[in-house]
């Protein structure tokens, strides 16, 4: 069964293209008003699955490059960011709530993310969740994402 965890809704930001992710491979919410990190609440830190942001069709630029396309629900293209175990920061161990999530590939140790899909969704105001127990991996996305934009109006399928 699929879980859908829902971190909440803002400013997609990747802080180590500023030097300032620790660890690497990480992303953040930022309150598009006050520019400040979000909490995300309810990280299921050791769970595997995929860290998607859904970003509204019209934010989205006409050419979407190599992106795993997750979903297309409501006006939203959902786009997969990384998969596999869920890791967060702890800004404060033991003490502050997380701020940061990514997932390690395999097992790793170390947060990875994809990079098409990365430089799409930064600086876009998202809705971030994590899909535990999901079927739709990188490998099962869209093997052919839409070509652009305006094509998901007449493809929804995201298919050729």
């Amino acid at each position: 069964m699929s879980t859908i965890c829902h971190f909440g809704d803002g400013v997609l930001r990747w802080p180590e293209a500023d030097g300032h992710a620790d660890p690497p491979g990480m992303v953040a919410l930022h309150d598009a008003q006050t520019e400040r990190r979000l909490i995300l609440p309810r990280i299921p830190v050791g769970r595997t699955g995929v860290l998607v942001a859904a970003i509204a069709i019209g934010d989205l630029p006409e050419h979407l490059g190599e992106v795993d396309i997750h979903a297309k629900d409501a006006g939203f293209l959902s786009i997969v960011l990384a998969s596999g175990t869920v890791r967060a920061n702890q800004p404060a161990p033991g003490i502050g709530p997380a701020d940061l999530i990514g997932c390690a590939p395999n097992g790793a140790t170390w947060c990875w993310l994809d990079p098409d899909a990365i430089g799409l969704a930064t600086d876009r105001h998202v809705r971030l969740e994590f899909h535990n127990g999901c079927t739709c991996t990188p490998e099962a996305a869209h093997s052919t994402p839409p070509k652009s934009v305006a094509s998901m109006a007449t493809n929804p399928t995201g298919t050729e």
